[in-house]
């Protein structure tokens, strides 16, 4: 008999008749089966124990945690479990304050730059897909504890089963509205803004003392980079990936994946509904799940550079993750249900922390690649004309036109079916895009981050050569502000169709933008001059080649590429000892997280958390505890 799903997914690839459901469960069977690697395994049951005591500690030590999204959040539970003292810093506002935050930048272009899509409790993941799939295993006792966890608060069972769960940014503000009141209930103190070793609280500068500081402020806090290299702190260049969000309408991702089968797709939202229907016609049986997908090209070109889709937010919206109003930067995210007419994805190409791309960055040291990246934020606000509009443009006209050169790859990045396109920009300097979506991901849009790979030595990277280590930051702002001004100000998002953006056309003066999830506008503009050449051509090689093969008809006039999707992974990475976790240059500082370098992602920025705290424990004499017993997750398996 079976004793419960382990694990429910669906299996759409297209050499199978139709879609299938796999299943993996634990049973109990009368007799003996022959085992067989991966489909039938014995499973040891676990010898029981009683609960270990709680942790004391002879001498009282107090943790610092600076940062309250997955990373911060977990790492202060574990802390506080093993008898730390535990001071929990977010620069942001609670949720639903920042929630309040967002729709006044929604609704009236004004940005709090402490309180956005980036900065806040939950972090940069609250206004996303809410995606809870990882790479670092499944099945990993870690993994299993953080969704454990996040059930005992309020995520639905499912998610310990299903082969790709996601919550929706609906789905994660309750859950964090728990966490914080478990945290302040074990006794977790919440204070304000830290600045180096000093805390801003209503104006006043205060000093904690702590014998651990936990530093898990995400991938946009690049004030934290600079305070922790005044401090001492090493730092150095991390390879990133940098392109843009592109979107299509969901119906069409429904009938790339599903073929005639896409009429399957139910929402419960009636516009979305209808679309799909009208696209892909008629179709009896069971309810498919609105389609996502992930895309890659490893070495576009045979010369190293990668480009791949990222974050890809089914029935989900683009919105402004920028934190500066000189920038433009994208992202996408997407509700539970997932009913938007929409569907995008990072679309982008990777950088590694030496590429020839950061040349001009070079003078930054290792901020050489958030320069960079602020580079293309800003080019994009100015390609989007200003007031945060958005410059788009068609796919196939981005790949049409451009021979393919480039030695790198591209991938497609935080896909979000039937989701939305939202600023993430943290300035209002910047234009910074991404994908988020509601659980549902009933939008009728799809997009996805489609990026190409940037080294930390990648020629792109020469210009921003003098600024050393933050030579890829450096590379990224300029990204930003260039897509902030490419689309005008205002939080205005410069956008291209994709067969504009391949063959290098320039829109017609006055033409009609498409539509989009976007909701803070967008202007058509040529996305083709944001970034350099070489990325420019690795997305085009690899959209019209790999990733057409994988979906015909990806490249087409209804695919809009939005700019600029430069957030995919911090620029830095702040070295740390493999064991201890503690940074290999300042003693007592534990560097934690997507912002550190060592996390993508809701989960792994969450298991990072229980490690470095466990690390941290451990180095002052703490017994380790498991983090479900600490808080009564004991019936949740």
């Amino acid at each position: 008999s079976v004793r419960h799903v382990v694990r429910k997914s669906l299996d759409a690839r297209h050499r199978l008749p139709e879609p299938r459901w796999v299943y993996v469960v634990d049973a109990e069977v009368d007799g003996d089966l022959a085992e067989s690697s991966g489909r039938c395994e014995a499973l040891l049951r676990p010898a029981s124990s009683a609960p270990p005591a709680v942790a004391s500690l002879a001498k009282k030590r107090r943790a610092v945690v600076v940062g309250c999204g997955p990373a911060g959040l977990f790492a202060a539970l574990q802390l506080r479990g093993d008898g730390f003292d535990v001071t929990v810093l977010e620069r942001g506002e609670p949720v639903e304050v920042r929630g309040r935050d967002i729709g006044r930048l929604m609704a009236r272009r004004s940005l709090v730059e402490e309180s956005n899509f980036c900065f806040g409790e939950g972090g940069a993941g609250t206004w996303s897909d809410g995606k809870l799939t990882t790479r670092i295993g499944r099945n990993a006792k870690d993994v299993r504890a953080v969704l454990r966890t996040l059930v005992f608060h309020g995520a639905p069972r499912e998610i310990l089963s299903q082969g790709s769960p996601h919550l929706g940014t609906d789905g994660l503000i309750g859950i964090l509205k728990s966490l914080r009141k478990r945290l302040l209930e074990a006794g977790v103190d919440d204070g304000d803004r830290c600045v180096g070793v000093s805390v801003v609280e209503g104006g006043k500068s205060l000093q904690f003392d702590a014998d651990a500081v936990v530093v898990a402020s995400g991938h946009s806090a690049e004030d934290v980079y600079d305070a922790l290299g005044e401090a001492g702190a090493a730092l150095e260049a991390k390879p990133i990936a940098v392109g843009f969000r592109v979107e299509h309408p969901q119906a069409l991702i429904n009938r790339i994946a599903y073929k005639d089968l896409g009429g399957r797709v139910t929402t419960g939202n009636k516009r979305t509904d209808r679309l799909n229907a009208e696209t892909c016609g008629a179709a009896e049986g069971p309810r498919l799940p609105v389609a996502a997908y992930r895309l890659a090209a490893d070495d576009v070109e045979g010369k190293g550079r990668g480009c791949y889709s990222f974050c890809m937010c089914p029935g989900g919206q683009i919105v402004p993750a920028l934190t500066r109003p000189d920038l433009m930067v994208v992202n996408g995210m997407s509700y539970s249900r997932r009913h938007s007419v929409f569907a995008n994805s990072a679309i982008v190409a990777t950088v590694s922390a030496d590429d020839p791309v950061l040349e001009p960055f070079a003078k930054h040291g290792a901020r050489r690649v958030l320069e960079f990246q602020r580079s293309l934020e800003r080019a994009a606000a100015a390609l989007g004309g200003g007031d945060f509009v958005c410059p788009v443009q068609r796919l196939p006209d981005f790949v049409d036109g451009r021979t393919p050169k480039a030695g790198r790859g591209c991938y497609s990045f935080c896909m979000c079916p039937g989701g939305q396109i939202v600023p993430a920009l943290t300035r209002p300097d910047l234009m910074v895009v991404n994908g988020m979506s509601y659980s549902r991901r009933h939008s009728v849009f799809a997009n996805s981050a489609i990026v190409a790979t940037v080294s930390a030595d990648d020629p792109v990277l020469e210009p921003f050569a003098k600024h050393g280590a933050r030579r890829v930051l450096e590379f990224q702002r300029s990204l930003e502000r260039a897509a902030a001004a490419l689309g005008g100000g205002d939080f205005v998002c410069p956008v291209q169709r994709l067969p504009d953006f391949v063959d290098g056309r320039t829109p017609k003066a006055g033409s009609q933008p498409p539509a989009s999830s976007y909701r803070l506008g967008v202007k058509e503009a040529p996305c083709h001059d944001l970034l350099p050449p070489a990325l420019v051509e690795t997305i085009a090689a690899a959209a019209t080649d790999a990733f057409e093969r994988s979906m015909p008809g990806f490249v087409c006039g209804d695919a809009i590429l939005h700019g600029v999707e430069t957030r995919t992974s911090a620029p830095l990475r702040v070295p740390r000892d493999d064991d201890s976790k503690e940074s290999t240059s300042l003693p007592g500082l534990y560097p934690c997280g997507e912002g550190a370098g060592y996390a993508g992602g809701i989960v792994s920025a969450a298991v990072d958390g229980l490690r470095v705290a466990r690390a941290a424990a451990a180095t002052h004499g703490a017994p380790a505890t498991d983090i479900c017993e600490n808080i009564g997750v004991l019936d949740v398996s």
